[in-house]
């Protein structure tokens, strides 16, 4: 059985985001990021910033903030250099929500996706499965609880990616920021915990 961490991201929500702040000057300016390792495919308008790095992107909308790593490693020092420092040099901004998401990818070289998928996600009790015995059929589940102050979302599905047959495990740990008064706070501090997210993520997949 393989594993790996393809994508991980955290999102933000809020009223409106001063999108007109987020240029290349004031990031560079501020130590976010080194001039250097701004790409070149960088976008920066007043309403729209996408900055691509080696190591992550950060994607601003006047109603969103997604930061983005692949499965590099080192994504939770970056969390710390550069997202809690935009998030702490902002005032003002009325947050709505954050997410963390993590994306899996599990995939067994012995077995059909067919095969891995109905071993985990097939139930024989119940008569919808017993429409889905042929026509190559593929299998997968959702799964939902409290985690942490925040809301699990576990999305599973079969995808066919990068030429191979995978399970993918979309996890979303959802918090909704209803009192503007601690906002700012409540959402460093649960970015702050960042890893203890990616930790239960992993734990969860190490149960295959």
């Amino acid at each position: 059985m393989e594993q790996e961490l393809k994508m991980q991201s955290i999102v933000i929500l809020a009223q409106s985001f001063n999108t007109t702040i987020f240029n290349r000057y004031w990031l560079v300016n501020n130590n976010f990021v080194k001039d250097e390792d701004v790409n070149s495919n960088s976008i920066f308008t007043p309403n729209v910033t996408q900055l691509n790095t080696p190591n992550f992107s950060i994607v601003v909308v006047p109603e969103q903030l997604q930061f983005n790593g692949g499965g590099s490693y080192d994504f939770e020092n970056h969390i710390t250099t550069t997202l809690l420092g935009i998030l702490n040099a902002l005032n003002g901004v009325p947050f709505k929500a954050v997410g963390f998401n993590f994306n899996w990818l599990i995939r067994d070289e012995k077995l059909t996706i067919q095969e891995l998928t109905k071993n985990y996600f097939y139930n024989n009790n119940f008569p919808l499965f017993n429409e889905f015995q042929s026509g190559n059929p593929h299998f997968g589940g959702f799964l939902s609880k409290d985690f942490s102050g925040t809301r699990m979302n576990l999305d599973i599905k079969p995808v066919h990616l990068d030429m191979v047959d995978n399970v993918l495990c979309n996890f979303n740990f959802h918090l909704d920021l209803v009192d503007p008064e601690t906002a700012q706070s409540q959402l460093i501090s649960l970015i702050e915990s960042w890893s203890e997210f990616k930790d239960e993520s992993k734990r969860l997949i190490n149960l295959f």
